[in-house]
């Protein structure tokens, strides 16, 4: 399990998600998550703890899981409640194709030796230099890797 492999999986769906938005998403990559514009981003946001044991030590190994950010901007320009209407509705299309998407293919090809949890997509706000964004957030918690200990 490579996290590069990952993260271009991800990728992938990430950018069908943001075709099937009117008018669709085309800058998706894998990269911090800081705004180009309107536009999604891939990014590892570090690691996570294992639910799924009951210890996260096992011997002479530690599980310790990845945890992958998904996060569109859309820059907001005005007031105008028309464009903040598409907005939302944009934002709800993108979690609604990413959530079947993801769901759709758990272990990302094989990426993944166990299943993929997606958190519930967020919507926020964030201000970079002078132009404010609309954000949405999708957490993704990756399978557990085991790390060897060495003494």
């Amino acid at each position: 399990m490579s996290i590069a492999a990952i993260l271009d999986a991800i990728t992938v769906h990430a950018a069908a998600a943001g075709a099937a938005v009117s008018p669709p998403i085309t800058d998706v990559c894998v990269g911090l998550p800081w705004p180009r514009g309107r536009c999604i981003r891939v990014a590892w946001s570090g690691e996570t703890a294992t639910p799924k044991f009951p210890s996260r030590f096992t011997g002479e190994s530690e599980m310790v899981g990845d945890q992958v950010v998904i996060r569109a901007f859309w820059p907001i320009g005005s007031a105008d409640e028309a464009a903040h209407r598409g907005r939302v509705v944009e934002m709800a299309t993108l979690a609604a194709e990413l959530r079947d998407r993801l769901d759709g293919d758990a272990t990302l090809g094989g990426e993944l030796p166990d299943i993929l949890e997606m958190g519930y997509a967020e919507p926020g706000f964030e201000q970079h230099g002078a132009t404010v964004f609309a954000t949405l957030d999708v957490q993704l918690e990756l399978a557990y890797r085991e790390v060897e200990i060495t003494r």
